[in-house]
């Protein structure tokens, strides 16, 4: 009984943005399962698929692969293919294969999740937009843009309507935005960016790595449109994040980065120095391919 009680907590947990408390009562649901049911059981796996789920949500991927992997290979012996929580556990590898920078096995690992989703499960309601979602992700971080917001829109497209529509819209305006940020569109990507933070705002009571990837997107397009002091407030609201949640994540280099520059226009030199001398140390080690783009911003600014 307490195994469940917690992973019900981990959930509300989650939905409303702490994931490190999620993650830490999926630890104890996951313990304690791991006493009492075999562990190539569906229910042992199954908090491994959500407990792998939380980590990428946390921007951990390299932990979430692992569990995302053995839960997926655990379903798949047990119920096939074509399942849905083999499916289910499928997509979620190639989101954490994105963060990762395997763009390539991703890719790969979608084509068929995708082709089941919309030739058997089309109008099934277990959200068939999620696939599309994850594609998007894995285009925008191979530099993809357009591939990407042409998958998020799809995605969009999908959603129905019902209580639980702004949280699947929250993410999905958010690499909208994020997408048309890349290719420029810049008062498009406002507007998205403005959608998202605010679904963000009125469903989650903390800070997640996805809005605070959002904020850097508002200061980018504030940037681009001339507004380096409205811009600033974003970077430094990213910042303050990920000095908490993770310094070392490759998503606090990519905010540090956007951060000098902005502190470059506004001439604060000695700020903008040390912003993009820590943003290339972090940078250097990201496996992500478009990061490399990024890393050469950050040693020429």
């Amino acid at each position: 009984m307490l195994a469940f009680v917690l992973g019900s907590l981990a959930r509300s947990q989650l939905r409303a943005g702490d994931l490190k408390a999620a993650i830490a009562n999926e630890n104890r649901s996951l313990a304690i399962h791991a006493r009492t049911v075999q562990h190539d059981s569906y229910t042992y796996n199954s908090i491994l698929l959500v407990r792998g789920r939380t980590l990428v949500t946390a921007r951990r991927p390299q932990e979430a692969l692992q569990d995302l992997t053995k839960a997926h290979d655990a379903f798949e012996k047990t119920f096939g293919t074509n399942r849905e929580a083999t499916l289910v556990a499928q997509y979620n590898r190639a989101h954490a294969m994105a963060y990762l920078g395997r763009i390539a096995e991703a890719k790969e690992m979608l084509k068929p999740v995708l082709e089941q989703y919309r030739s058997t499960y089309k109008d099934a309601n277990f959200r068939p937009h999620q696939p599309s979602h994850v594609l998007g992700i894995v285009y925008r971080f191979g530099g993809e843009f357009e591939s990407a917001l042409e998958a998020q829109q799809h995605a969009l497209g999908m959603i129905p309507d019902g209580p639980t529509a702004d949280v699947e819209r929250m993410p999905i305006v958010a690499e909208l935005g994020l997408a048309q940020v890349e290719l420029g569109r810049y008062e498009e990507a406002l507007k998205s960016l403005e959608e998202a933070s605010t679904l963000f705002h009125n469903v989650q009571l903390q800070m997640t790595p996805h809005h605070a990837e959002v904020l850097v997107g508002l200061g980018r397009v504030h940037l681009s449109l001339g507004n380096a002091n409205q811009a600033q407030t974003f970077f430094a609201a990213a910042n303050s994040f990920w000095r908490e949640f993770d310094p070392a994540s490759r998503w606090a280099g990519e905010a540090l980065l956007w951060s000098g520059r902005c502190q470059r226009q506004l001439g604060r030199d000695e700020e903008a120095a040390k912003s993009l001398a820590a943003a290339e140390k972090i940078l250097a080690r990201s496996p992500i391919p478009s990061d490399a783009r990024l890393l050469a911003d950050a040693r020429h600014w």
